[in-house]
């Protein structure tokens, strides 16, 4: 498998499609999902992450940046390999169902980064929720255009030991 590699910010790393044949069932993901904030340094596999994203809001009908000192200080969102970041565009959904559209973002997103969390346990990969940061400093480092707001951090990778 190969090892992911740090991308420079708008540089595309081609993924493979997401697998939708698992060795572990969705009960057995549920059943042993816990946060995990210490990670092994190890890069992830193009192959994981890419079944992370798939997971997350990936398509299924057809064929790395990360925020450290923008976390709060939150040190293992920096020692994760990886660093999935939820954001929106609220403008998208409240044109269409005005202020409530609002909550549907925010739902969507929270299945999203279930599936996320779950994938990561199939994988046998850590990962944690983390709504605490800075904002601003997120969509920074991130340079999010206008109007994208982060909403949702999730570090994954290796688990070190420990929670």
């Amino acid at each position: 498998m190969k090892r992911l590699a740090a991308a420079t910010a708008g540089e595309s790393i081609p993924l493979p499609p997401g697998a939708t044949d698992g060795r572990v069932s969705l009960e057995q993901a549920v059943a042993r999902r816990r946060s995990c904030r210490r990670f092994a340094p190890d890069p992830l596999t193009v192959e994981q992450l890419a079944q992370l994203l798939w997971a997350a809001q990936g398509v299924t009908a057809a064929p790395n940046l990360r925020a450290a000192q923008a976390a709060l200080g939150q040190a293992f969102v920096a020692a994760a390999p990886v660093t999935l970041v939820f954001a929106a565009v609220y403008d998208r959904t409240t044109r269409r169902y005005g202020e409530r559209g609002q909550r549907y973002v925010h739902l969507d997103a929270g299945c999203a980064a279930e599936n996320a969390h779950l994938q990561a346990e199939a994988l046998d990969l850590g990962s944690v929720a983390v709504g605490a940061f800075n904002d601003d400093a997120v969509a920074e480092v991130l340079e999010l255009p206008e109007g994208e707001h982060p909403l949702y951090l999730i570090p994954v990778g290796r688990r070190a030991g420990g929670t």
